[in-house]
């Protein structure tokens, strides 16, 4: 059932994300994929097959969109139960961008890489291939060339970042990789001081 506050916040067919917690179910990749295919009410069949997925791995994650307000339950014709999104559009809230709001937002994602990369480093490493990389980079760019970056990433992001059905190779199956990309402007030139680092465990 959703929350009364998820409720509240839909206005003029736009659900606003006012508090974390939503934030932080809306910001997975594939619950993303699951709110944009439900414009239309769509069982959990249908949704398993569009995101080539097995269905009993959605069901955590519909009932967690389901909790903050992000979708609802429909009945459909023949008694199946089918979901919708809460509304047409989704934004967020500016006041989830302060300091202090955005503090415990961006130590949840940073502590989650930390830990995958920990235990990263006790996976059998096949001989002479390394599978993780870590960089920290500083930059100075104009605006065009932050653009042009920026859209490369999400070039990057969107072309790997759908590959979850199978492969043409029946051999090499897919494995899951932590990514985290990002990008964000400095207060000033004072705090690139310190070298960039680079490593693979």
């Amino acid at each position: 059932m959703a929350t009364e506050g998820a409720q509240r916040r839909i206005t003029d067919d736009t659900l606003v994300i006012d508090d974390l917690a939503t934030l932080r179910a809306f910001a997975d990749p594939l619950r993303h994929r699951i709110i944009a295919l439900l414009d239309r009410p769509r069982s959990v069949r249908d949704l398993a097959e569009r995101l080539e997925r097995p269905a009993d791995r959605l069901y955590y994650h519909l009932r967690l969109l389901e909790q903050h307000g992000l979708i609802q339950p429909v009945e459909g014709g023949n008694g199946e139960r089918r979901y919708r999104a809460s509304a047409r559009s989704i934004s967020v809230d500016g006041r989830l961008a302060a300091p202090h709001a955005l503090d415990g937002f961006v130590g949840e994602i940073f502590d989650q890489a930390r830990q995958e990369w920990i235990a990263a480093a006790d996976l059998p490493k096949p001989d002479d291939v390394k599978r993780s990389m870590l960089a920290s980079l500083h930059m100075r760019l104009t605006e065009a060339e932050r653009q042009e970056l920026n859209d490369a990433f999400s070039a990057l992001l969107a072309k790997f970042g759908d590959r979850d059905g199978p492969t043409d190779d029946d051999d090499e199956p897919r494995a899951t990789y932590g990514v985290m990309a990002g990008m964000w402007p400095l207060a000033s030139d004072d705090d690139c001081a310190g070298d960039d680092e680079e490593g693979t465990p």
